[in-house]
């Protein structure tokens, strides 16, 4: 074995011991990479509160549309987003099987997935899977990267 590391993303070599190692957060690729990349795959793929907002929804005026306005200013991408755009991120999936694989209540899951859709960060495959034999067919959702949505703009 050689006293020496190579990032196979950069192809920048350290000494073995002198450089922190992580896994390539891709999962696509079993690798070990330098934190340096690791960290700069991390940031170009998941959103940010930066630059995630949430255009709140109402089905009617009124008090409605009220409760909509105020939940909009404070309507920023937080944990449960992150923990949801993370999972579809690995494979598409329904809201149905986010919540099981996540552990996320369902009834959070699933607005979270419409908001992750409304500011860009998700889209429907055009595939749909039912949870159960006998259930109604849910969309499938995968996640969409930065770099998607600025060749989409």
């Amino acid at each position: 074995m050689s006293d020496s590391f190579t990032c196979p993303e950069c192809h920048q070599s350290w000494s073995y011991f002198d450089v922190r190692k992580k896994r390539d957060p891709r999962l696509t690729s079993f690798r070990t990479i330098c934190e340096g990349c690791c960290e700069r795959i991390k940031s170009e793929a998941s959103p940010s509160a930066q630059n995630f907002h949430v255009e709140r929804n109402h089905k009617t005026g009124g008090t409605s549309a009220q409760a909509a306005q105020a939940a909009a200013k404070k309507a920023v991408l937080n944990d449960t987003h992150r923990t949801i755009w993370k999972a579809i991120a690995e494979r598409p999936m329904t809201a149905d099987e986010v919540a099981e694989v996540t552990g996320i209540n369902l009834l959070t899951a699933r607005p979270r997935m419409s908001d992750l859709v409304s500011a860009g960060w998700a889209e429907a495959t055009g595939e749909r899977r039912a949870p159960y034999e006998g259930a109604a067919e849910r969309n499938v959702y995968r996640a969409v990267t930065k770099s998607e949505q600025g060749r989409a703009a």
